[in-house]
C-alpha cells in the first residue's frame, strides 16, 4: 500500500515542495491510515484536529486520542474547537454545512498563519462515489460527476486512489487503532443512505462496480476537462465585460450557434450560476424580465442579457468638498477638478466629462444613487423632469436605471453622473471657475 501511496503522489504531484504538509485527522479509520502513510514514507507534516462537540465525551475523547498519536511521533498538534449549534441557528445552515464552513476556514488560516504548503485529507474512492450519486440524484453538471477532486489548490486527497475496504484491510494488517465516529452508523444523513442502501445493490449488480466507476471518474474528468476549454472559449466570445462584475451577451449571436441553450448555461455557471430555467432567458421576448440566480442579477434588455453580480448591495452616498480627488463608488472611478475657465475654452459636450459653474455650488456636494421622487433641470429644458422619467426616455435599461447616481448640491440635483447636467448649473459666459467630472467606468 505504501508504493501506490508514493506513486500516486508523485503522479498527481501532491508532496512536492520544501514546506510541511498539513493533515486533517478525525481520529477515524481513513485519517489514521493516512498519519500512518505519511510517517512511513518519510513526509514531514503536522496535524489538524476539529472538535465540533457534537457528541459531548465522545467528540472530547477523540480530540485527545489525536492529540497523543501526534505527541507519540512529535508532531505539531492544532486543536480548535467549535460551536456548531450556535453557528448553525445564526447562518441558517444544516449541521453539516456549519461545519464544513467553519473547519475549512479554520484550516485556510492555519495554512496562511504557518506557512504550511498544503492540507491533505483522507477522502478516499468510495467518498468519490458516495458524492457521484449524491449530485447525480441532486442534479449537476460533468463537473459534479468527477467525484472528490485529487488536488485542488492547496488541498490533497492522497488517499483518492484506495477503497474503503483496502483503508480496513491495510489498518487492521498493521494492528493501527483508531476512533469509530457512531453518526457514521446513523442512517439520517443522505450521504450514509447512499452509502447502506444504494450502494450495496449496484455492487451486487457489478461486481466490478469500484473499478468500473475508479475509470468512469478519469473519463468525466477529462470530459470536464475539454467543457472548461469550451467555456473560456464561449465567454472569450460571447460576454463582454461592462464594469466591476457587470457582463452583458447579445442574445441573437448566441442563438445562431447550435446547442444555443447548453452554450448559455455553461457561460451562466463560468458566473457562478446555480440552477435556473436557462430555456426561459433565451426564448423570452419580454424585455425588461429578471432572472436570479447563485447571486447573479440577470435582465433580459431587448437583444442582450444583461447581468450583474451582488447588486444588492446598498450604495452609501460619498461626499465631495471641492478640493481635487479622485474615487471609486461601485463599478465607476470620479475624478474631481476645480479650474479656472481660460478665454476661448470648449465646454466638454461628452457626458463622460460633466462640467458645471464652480461658483454655483454649494459645498460639500453629494453623490449618491437615485431615487424616486428625484427631479432636476434638464440642460436645454426650461421644465423640470424627474430623473426616472429622463432615464426612460433616454432608454437606459432596467439594471443601468436602478445603478445611476446624481450629484446633489444642497438639496439641488446638479447632473445625472454620465448622462445630462443640470440647466441652473450650467457652464456660461459669466463663469470663472468650472468643476469638472470625469467619469470611468472599471
Amino acid at each position: 500500500m505504501l508504493s501506490r501511496f508514493l506513486q500516486f503522489g508523485n503522479e498527481h504531484d501532491l508532496f512536492e515542495g520544501e514546506n510541511k504538509i498539513l493533515l486533517a485527522v478525525s481520529g477515524g479509520l481513513d485519517s489514521i491510515v493516512m498519519v500512518e502513510l505519511f510517517l512511513r514514507a518519510g513526509i514531514p507534516f503536522s496535524v489538524a484536529h476539529c472538535n465540533f462537540n457534537l457528541r459531548g465525551k465522545e467528540s472530547d475523547a477523540d480530540a485527545d486520542f489525536v492529540k497523543k498519536l501526534a505527541q507519540k511521533h512529535g508532531i505539531k498538534f492544532h486543536l480548535k474547537k467549535f460551536n456548531i449549534e450556535a453557528y448553525s441557528k445564526k447562518n441558517k445552515v444544516s449541521t453539516q454545512l456549519a461545519a464544513r464552513e467553519l473547519r475549512y476556514t479554520w484550516f485556510s488560516e492555519i495554512l496562511q498563519k504557518e506557512n504550511y504548503r498544503s492540507l491533505a485529507t483522507a477522502h478516499h474512492l468510495d467518498d468519490s462515489i458516495e458524492t457521484f450519486f449524491i449530485n447525480l440524484l441532486r442534479g449537476t453538471g460533468i463537473k459534479g460527476l468527477t467525484g472528490i477532486p485529487i488536488k485542488t489548490d492547496e488541498y490533497i486527497r492522497p488517499l483518492s486512489t484506495f477503497s474503503r475496504k483496502e483503508i480496513l484491510a491495510f489498518a487492521k494488517k498493521e494492528k493501527l487503532k483508531w476512533r469509530e465516529d457512531s453518526s457514521n452508523a446513523s442512517d439520517d444523513y443522505f450521504r450514509n443512505r447512499i452509502r447502506h442502501k444504494l450502494i450495496p445493490i449496484l455492487e451486487n449488480l457489478q461486481p466490478e462496480f469500484q473499478s468500473v466507476m475508479q475509470k468512469n471518474f478519469e473519463n468525466l474528468r477529462q470530459s470536464a476537462a475539454l467543457q472548461a476549454e469550451l467555456t473560456s472559449s464561449l465567454t472569450t466570445k460571447f460576454l463582454i465585460s461592462t464594469g466591476k462584475n457587470k457582463w452583458k451577451l447579445n442574445i441573437p449571436s448566441l442563438k445562431k450557434e447550435s446547442e444555443a441553450t447548453a452554450k448559455l448555461q455553461l457561460i451562466l455557471n463560468a458566473l457562478g450560476l446555480k440552477s435556473t430555467n436557462v430555456e426561459s432567458i433565451i426564448g423570452s421576448n419580454k424585455p425588461g424580465k429578471f432572472f436570479y440566480s447563485g447571486g447573479l442579477r440577470m435582465l433580459r434588455d431587448r437583444n442582450e442579457l444583461i447581468i450583474e453580480r451582488g447588486s444588492e448591495a446598498s450604495l452609501k452616498p460619498v461626499s465631495l468638498t471641492g478640493s481635487d480627488e479622485g474615487f471609486h463608488y461601485e463599478n465607476l472611478h470620479i475624478q474631481v477638478k476645480t479650474l479656472k475657465l481660460m478665454p476661448g475654452q470648449d465646454v466638454s459636450k461628452e457626458p463622460s466629462i460633466q462640467q458645471l459653474d464652480a461658483k454655483k455650488l454649494s459645498f460639500p456636494l453629494l453623490v449618491r444613487p437615485w431615487m424616486a421622487g428625484d427631479f432636476f433641470y434638464p440642460l436645454g429644458m426650461k421644465n423640470k423632469k424627474k430623473v426616472s422619467d429622463f432615464l426612460i426616455d433616454n432608454k437606459v435599461n432596467r439594471i443601468d436605471k436602478e445603478n445611476c447616481l446624481v450629484l446633489l448640491s444642497g438639496t439641488d440635483i446638479v447632473c445625472i453622473l454620465g448622462h445630462r447636467i443640470d440647466e441652473r448649473y450650467k457652464v456660461t459666459e459669466s463663469t470663472q471657475y468650472i468643476f469638472t467630472l470625469t467619469i470611468n467606468k472599471l
